[in-house]
């Protein structure tokens, strides 16, 4: 395997400016996509007034812009996840999680999903929240927009006492929230990855990879397992078999990415040699999965929690968490023939969540948030084809 190293005195090669509305605030979990003028636009969470509230600015070249106030419909709840999407009008849509700050002992504070779109000069609701249940806590929201730019929304709940874990799916056909799988990957929460990802293809349909433990009647519990699939009507059916290199390893951590011919593209990290995780890219094709080289990571044991976006030949782009000491963000670039690391890391400080894109020059850029609890801060990074060019840098 050949992994080329584009070597830079330093990561950045202009720091990037805070999206923070408050650069002295906590602010996290970026999700960046781009819009068909090529401008980056993020959505993450930012503390302020004391509640974490959910936010979105667009780059308008010079520096960045809010799309509209806080997202937040609960004045006392705190926002934990937002995310975006762009639309075919390009126009973002978003949805967000509020959880309740009020818990009782060990138990969870319930929760809730929204989605909203962007309509040029206000957020508009996409009807009610399309949560299940009042009493259990939304998390973990995935959001992918069919060709109408409708979204899909899969995400999990989780009763107030932490047992369990219940997996939802729905479709926003215009006017309400339409279930599409009530619960088929629901499991109790020791045998819960909490790992999924969705993409929708050309043609609508949506497609779903997921982590799951698997049991052999004699043997018990088997390691995690990824999978990737469509829905028939009543459950997710894998294409193929699982994508693990070893089905008696921990597997999680998905990304997925749709080509142009429909292929689903499958990034994950998978632990193996005692070294921790690797993280592997493998597309669906002549009906088996397969591998793009060996692990982006060289085989380090360090990289976990990859992100896959498709570069304009369809080849995968990857981010990813490297743990050196400090977990630092990493982005690799397959060429055809091998991966090609692009600089070396990103982030210049502990980083944590982050977001991959592929800009209008077909160049990736990077959204993340990095410091300690309490004292994070989201930047934007954009590969020039040379460096890491901080969006709003000097």
């Amino acid at each position: 395997m050949r992994i080329s190293l584009l070597l830079l005195a330093s990561s950045l090669l202009s720091l990037p400016t805070p999206v923070n509305l408050d650069p002295t605030q906590d602010a996290a979990y970026p999700s960046l996509d781009i819009d068909r003028q090529g401008r980056a636009v993020v959505a993450w969470v930012e503390r302020s007034g004391g509640v974490y509230k959910a936010y979105v600015r667009r780059w308008e070249g010079t520096g960045w812009r809010r799309l509209g106030g806080a997202l937040n419909r609960e004045d006392a709840w705190n926002a934990s996840y937002a995310l975006v999407r762009i639309g075919p009008d390009g126009q973002p849509v978003v949805a967000w999680t509020e959880k309740n700050p009020v818990s009782q002992g060990k138990l969870l504070g319930n929760g809730k999903l929204y989605a909203a779109r962007w309509d040029g000069q206000a957020w508009r609701m996409l009807g009610g929240s399309p949560s299940q249940s009042p009493l259990t806590l939304s998390d973990i929201p995935r959001m992918a927009l069919d060709p109408q730019g409708n979204p899909y929304l899969q995400w999990s709940e989780m009763p107030p006492d932490f047992n369990g874990d219940s997996v939802y799916v729905k479709r926003w056909t215009g006017s309400e929230w339409q279930m599409v799988d009530n619960g088929s990957l629901s499991t109790d929460i020791s045998s819960s990855s909490r790992s999924r990802d969705i993409a929708v293809d050309s043609q609508g349909q949506a497609v779903l990879a997921w982590s799951v433990q698997l049991y052999r009647e004699g043997e018990g519990p088997l390691g995690f397992n990824v999978y990737a699939g469509t829905w028939n009507g009543e459950r997710w059916v894998p294409f193929g078999s699982s994508l693990n290199a070893d089905p008696y390893s921990y597997a999680a951590g998905v990304s997925i990415a749709i080509d142009r011919q429909d292929r689903p593209v499958v990034a994950y990290h998978e632990a193996g040699g005692g070294k921790g995780y690797n993280v592997y890219v493998k597309r669906w094709e002549g009906g088996r999965w397969v591998p793009f080289g060996q692990s982006v990571n060289a085989l380090s044991g360090g990289g976990a929690q990859p992100k896959v976006a498709l570069d304009a030949r369809g080849n995968p782009v990857v981010g990813w968490l490297e743990n050196t000491g400090r977990l630092e963000l990493r982005v690799a670039r397959w060429d055809g023939k091998g991966w090609v690391r692009l600089g070396p890391a990103v982030s210049t400080n502990e980083a944590a969540a982050f977001s991959l894109a592929i800009g209008s020059d077909d160049q990736p850029l990077v959204a993340w948030h990095e410091g300690r609890e309490g004292q994070r801060r989201v930047f934007v990074a954009h590969w020039n084809g040379r460096a890491w060019a901080g969006l709003g840098g000097n």
